[in-house]
């Protein structure tokens, strides 16, 4: 029996039917401001995810150029060094003799939105969830190359031959897996680099 045979046959008010339509009317707008809200949430997201990818592309493409130049190096008999500068950054340097043939700063590797949101990303969307996890081992494994280079060439210089080798393999590996997650965020897998990070904001 419907609501408005149910007011015909004097078994339910007029007052009850403009309740339950108002109730009725109340969650459909409240359920499509919830699906907006999280709609905005989640392009924010991948926005931010995005810059990630790209920053981290920035240190793919060193880790792939310090590999080939160790290479390089240690064919041509060039000293192999890493130096740590008053600002604390640390860099990679290419001698022979007093001369120098390059140098290039060892950059860092970027994972906090990953992991900040990760489980926000969750309740959003399956897929980027799946995406951002495996990114953030890919990230985890950007780290463990920069250690052993760093490592290697000031205690165990006679591994980085080996270094290089598994670097370059490593390296590619990994930026397959950021790009299923740039892909997700922005419908392509070829990420451009970012070398600079977010204007630095003073908090009061």
């Amino acid at each position: 029996m419907t609501l408005l045979q149910l007011v015909k046959d004097g078994l339910l008010p007029v007052t009850a039917i403009f309740a339950v339509v108002l109730f009725a009317l109340k969650e459909i707008i409240e359920a499509r401001r919830r699906k907006k809200a999280s709609e905005l949430k989640l392009k924010a997201l991948k926005e931010l995810l995005a810059i990630e990818c790209q920053r981290n592309k920035w240190a793919l493409d060193w880790l792939r150029r310090a590999a080939n130049d160790i290479k390089d190096a240690l064919k041509m008999g060039y000293d192999i060094s890493i130096r740590t500068t008053a600002s604390g950054t640390n860099r990679l340097h290419f001698e022979r003799g007093k001369r120098q043939h390059g140098s290039s700063p060892v950059p860092t590797a970027f994972d906090e939105f990953m992991k900040e949101y990760l489980f926000e990303a969750a309740s959003l969307d399956k897929h980027v969830f799946a995406k951002m996890s495996k990114a953030i081992w890919a990230v985890e494994e950007i780290r463990h190359l920069l250690r052993g280079l760093i490592e290697y060439v000031r205690d165990e210089a006679r591994h980085l031959g080996g270094w290089a080798e598994y670097a370059e393999v490593e390296v590619n590996k990994i930026e397959a897996e950021l790009g299923k997650l740039y892909f997700t965020c922005c419908g392509t897998s070829d990420i451009p680099a970012m070398v600079r990070p977010f204007p630095y904001q003073d908090k009061d």
